[in-house]
């Protein structure tokens, strides 16, 4: 996000309305003008940490299937923002998933390509990736009180942007 606001294409101060406003109905657009993207960015937004439709995970079970992002984007009416939603930080999946759609919005490029331009090119990682396709000898979570029962990655589709990113030792380090 940080090169896209240096790039000009992203305003911290602007309303999330202005990049989302061909793609959600106006009443939707209504309830988030005072929204600004640095309330996404800052997690103080008002969101749930999961948009309401995304399937439930209890107990370390994965998320399969992804989060569809026009899921994604008809959630946003069913959430309800409070007066002081800005008021104190609560962490989000969903908000972060809503940058990551804007950040697509303002430089026409998917997520994946963003992530491989900025992030993967730059800092030569040539083992960290977004596509859980391509990962092989995955670590993944653990069930609380069956640390050796097998899991899965999740698939998170729309909220890849919130912790969607595979990566082995080395590029880690």
């Amino acid at each position: 996000m940080h090169r896209l606001i240096q790039e000009g294409k992203l305003i911290p101060e602007a309303s999330i309305t202005e990049y989302l406003k061909d793609h959600v109905d106006q009443n939707t657009l209504a309830q988030f003008t005072r929204v600004k993207v640095r309330d996404l960015l800052h997690h103080r937004a008002g969101f749930p940490n999961h948009g309401p439709s995304t399937p439930p995970t209890p107990n370390g079970i994965a998320m399969l299937g992804g989060y569809p992002q026009a899921l994604m984007l008809s959630d946003l009416a069913k959430i309800d923002l409070k007066d002081d939603f800005d008021a104190q930080m609560s962490y989000s999946n969903y908000a972060f998933g809503l940058l990551g759609f804007i950040a697509e919005q303002v430089s026409g490029k998917t997520y994946a390509d963003l992530l491989q331009e900025y992030i993967l090119q730059a800092y030569q990682l040539g083992s960290t990736t977004s596509d859980i396709k391509q990962t092989q000898n995955l670590a993944t979570p653990y069930f609380i009180g069956k640390r050796t029962k097998p899991t899965q990655a999740w698939e998170m589709g729309a909220q890849t942007p919130a912790g969607g990113l595979f990566s082995n030792a080395d590029d880690l380090c």
